[in-house]
């Protein structure tokens, strides 16, 4: 039995808004049949989702099942952290010039698939291995924490809650999306090469891993940071007139392309898979 394990985090400090994304994936193999059993990893890159790219064929091993995903999108939590600006908590995070609050979204995705090994060989002085998924259970979530002053106005209450809701919106179809990227799991292969078996399949899935993680992080992470970025230069950081509601909608406006390059990839898929 080999064992690995990965914890990723990116934190978003050097954005005027506090995001944080976090991957999840632990490899933990089982040989049993030439199949493994519990391995955790993120999804690869688009191209090789949509099989535009394809991985060696296998040489020998299991023909392929039907592949399965199911995805577990918790609801978003909220909590709201009053502080005394005189004497600050130490886990309050640093304010920058000009803010009297702040809005942290954490941004969690685990990944847990079963995979079968169906080719092992020895290449050189180094081992490489074809594996593929049979399915996949996705678990996302997303905490929120809103830090105001003790006794803050309501102008500030209703600027930070704007940050809430932008999080919200666009966390609102990622358990979607990683549906439509998962389920293109199932004519996928994936090749890993290393001085060993087991470094060979460590390999191959930390690289898959930091591949959808990517996806995850421009569709999610980087959509919800630089609407809130807009968000904050129209509103100035909530210290002008601008309505919220007015804010939020322009700053969705201006970031479309997210959304929109996410939609023509489905589009195109969808178009594919009736040619078929």
């Amino acid at each position: 039995m080999y064992g690995f394990g990965y914890t990723g985090v990116m934190s978003g400090r050097e954005y005027p808004r506090n995001l944080d994304t976090v991957d999840e994936f632990n490899i933990f193999p089982l040989w049993r049949r030439r199949s493994l059993t519990g391995y955790s990893f993120i999804m690869p890159v688009l191209l090789a989702l949509l099989g535009l790219l394809q991985v060696a064929p296998a040489e020998c091993g299991p023909s392929r099942t039907k592949f399965s995903i199911t995805v577990d999108k918790a609801p978003p939590t909220v909590r709201i952290c009053y502080f005394d600006p005189r004497h600050p908590p130490r886990e309050l995070p640093r304010l920058r010039a000009g803010e009297r609050g702040v809005t942290v979204a954490r941004y969690s995705r685990v990944f847990n698939f079963d995979i079968d090994l169906v080719s092992e060989k020895r290449e050189g002085g180094s081992t490489r291995v074809i594996v593929v998924p049979k399915s996949a259970a996705i678990k996302l979530s997303l905490p929120i924490a809103i830090w105001v002053p003790e006794h803050a106005p309501r102008k500030l209450l209703r600027h930070e809650d704007g940050h809430r809701r932008i999080h919200e919106t666009v966390y609102k179809d990622a358990g979607a999306l990683i549906r439509f990227y998962g389920e293109r799991l199932q004519r996928a292969r994936f090749a890993g090469r290393g001085a060993d078996s087991r470094q060979a399949v460590v390999n191959a899935y930390r690289a898959l891993g930091e591949d959808l993680s990517s996806i995850y992080e421009r569709y999610v992470y980087d959509y919800s940071r630089a609407v809130s970025e807009e968000y904050d230069r129209l509103t100035g950081h909530g210290t002008n007139a601008m309505p919220e509601e007015e804010a939020i909608e322009k700053a969705f406006g201006k970031h479309a392309s997210y959304r929109a390059e996410f939609d023509e990839v489905l589009d195109y898929y969808q178009r594919a898979a009736r040619k078929r």
